[in-house]
């Protein structure tokens, strides 16, 4: 049976016709429903002259399936504007639950990092006072040219201490470590302002891995 060409008028009432039939009560299911930018944001970050394109479905896949559509959104914009690589384990998601908070931090080591790849930077120094936990205080000092004295940081472990293992098995570790951070931040605000070591969130309770994450090969840096 050969199809039936009609003009616009007689398209319109062919439309009106059908959603006429349709019974009171019942509506049509939108079959082409509109994505919000949540679901769709891809970003790109560079590494070592490589370009990394992620998007929602790859940090569910890779990195937090618990997360919502507005945490993964949140988290590809701190990746894109600070270029950071999450499979390289620069950045991390965290969230334990689908009920808990989501964590955006990075490591210790994203810090140095940014910090020796800035021409200013003169270099570091950091210790740990004290005997027991309860007396440990992380310090840390970072010297910058032009800089009449160093940006120092003081860390009292009693206003840091975490819940996690590492906090009981290596708290000077931890201290220190916090200490180390918060100078670097304070001390170049620009590269570094608004990011987060694990260590100085009590949400954080396990140990943060380090091995980058494989990706097949459609997905893998260019």
């Amino acid at each position: 049976m050969q199809g039936k060409i009609v003009g616009t008028t007689d398209l319109k009432k062919e439309i009106q016709k059908n959603h006429d039939s349709i019974p009171s009560g019942f509506s049509v299911p939108n079959r082409n429903p509109v994505k919000s930018e949540e679901t769709t944001l891809s970003v790109m970050v560079e590494t070592n002259n490589k370009k990394q394109i992620i998007n929602a479905e790859m940090v569910r896949k890779y990195l937090c399936p618990v997360a919502t559509d507005k945490e993964i959104y949140m988290f590809l914009r701190l990746c894109e504007a600070q270029n950071l690589n999450p499979f390289l384990r620069e950045i991390y998601l965290v969230k334990y639950s689908s009920s808990a908070p989501a964590n955006y931090v990075v490591g210790k080591e994203t810090f140095l990092k940014r910090a020796y790849r800035n021409p200013k930077f003169v270099g570091f120094e950091a210790g740990v006072e004290g005997d027991t936990p309860d007396t440990l205080i992380g310090w840390a000092k970072v010297y910058v040219d032009g800089y009449k004295y160093p940006i120092e940081a003081r860390v009292d472990f009693r206003e840091y201490k975490g819940s996690g293992p590492l906090w009981i098995s290596k708290p000077r570790t931890m201290i220190r470590k916090v200490a180390v951070v918060q100078a670097f931040r304070e001390a170049f605000p620009e590269e570094l302002g608004g990011l987060y070591e694990a260590g100085e969130l009590n949400a954080i309770t396990e140990e943060l891995p380090k091995e980058p994450i494989v990706l097949n090969n459609e997905e893998k840096q260019k």
